[in-house]
């Protein structure tokens, strides 16, 4: 075959511009930090790399629901801590109610404070976290509506949410309820106050004592549940700080597998490097010797 001069100087300047496309990808390569830079750089492992970012991507989604729900969790039992204090005082009232050295005007006195424990407990049944209702379930309503006499005190409460669980998705297949039945914890606490109240006033100065005991009754029975579900909102944010530790871990391993995949291996780069530079300058001493003057004129 026939080589001609022309033939020799494109086969040269061809070799020259694939070794600066090669010094150009490594460039990118060490500048970036990354092995693949774009699609075509390694096909099969960009469609692993997209897999893996996009699990990623989902545990940051269930990190920030398990978050939420565990804050949900730990504002309801601070909630029901309050409204446990609550109980405990209108029994201790109670107590003293039924012991016969208090006159009229002095249980006039305890009911007006059940009287202000039933309100505050009623605020509370109706608190909200993050713009929520707290103890309405899956409704958006407010979850109690107190109804009052003349006098302004509460006479009946009515439910007006749900008791329908309030689920947070931890993974694929996993959720864990983060509400509170509020219907079942506060209808009973509204009764017993209630009646407690009632039967302190009594009717004409006289306590209604079969009114004071089933008032006293209710709230005991209340106060118990309400000590059930408190431990059992307990288990569920130590159950969330399981997954949250499993959460991790799982994260950590995934974003190993994606630099393992993405990263570029800067000792081996660093030394492929300097391989194109030597033969990158190789082939410019080369060029300039075979094709003079006019070559050698234009690199220098």
């Amino acid at each position: 075959m026939r080589v001609t001069s022309n033939f020799l100087m494109k086969n040269m300047l061809n070799n020259l511009s694939r070794n600066n496309r090669r010094l150009d990808e490594v460039t990118q390569q060490l500048s970036t930090g990354k092995r693949i830079n774009k699609p075509s750089d390694d096909p099969g492992d960009v469609v692993r790399s997209l897999r893996v970012r996009t699990e990623i991507n989902e545990y940051d989604q269930y990190k920030k629901n398990v978050d939420m729900a565990r804050s949900l969790l730990e504002y309801t039992d601070e909630t029901l801590d309050k409204v446990g204090q609550g109980i405990h005082r209108a029994r201790e009232l109670a107590i003293q109610a039924k012991n016969d050295t208090y006159d009229d005007s002095q249980r006039e006195m305890m009911a007006k404070e059940v009287n202000g424990i039933l309100n505050d407990i009623v605020d509370a049944s109706n608190s909200t976290f993050s713009n929520r209702h707290v103890f309405s379930g899956t409704s958006t309503k407010e979850p109690f509506k107190p109804e009052l006499d003349d006098d302004g005190n509460i006479t009946k409460v009515n439910p007006e949410g749900n008791s329908e669980p309030r689920e947070f998705e931890m993974g694929v297949g996993q959720s864990i309820n983060a509400g509170a039945d509020g219907q079942s914890i506060f209808m009973p606490i509204f009764d017993g106050l209630i009646n407690l109240r009632d039967g302190l006033e009594g009717k004409e100065g006289e306590v209604d004592e079969d009114l004071l005991e089933t008032g006293f009754g209710q709230i005991n029975e209340s106060f118990d549940a309400l000590l059930t579900q408190r431990s059992e909102l307990g288990a569920r944010v130590n159950q969330l700080e399981l997954v949250e530790n499993r959460m991790l871990d799982g994260e950590i391993n995934l974003k190993g597998l994606k630099s393992s995949i993405e990263d570029v291996d800067m000792a081996e780069s660093i030394m492929h490097l300097k391989n194109i530079e030597a033969l990158h300058q190789a082939s410019l001493n080369v060029t300039s010797r075979i094709i003079q003057p006019s070559l050698v004129d234009f690199l220098r």
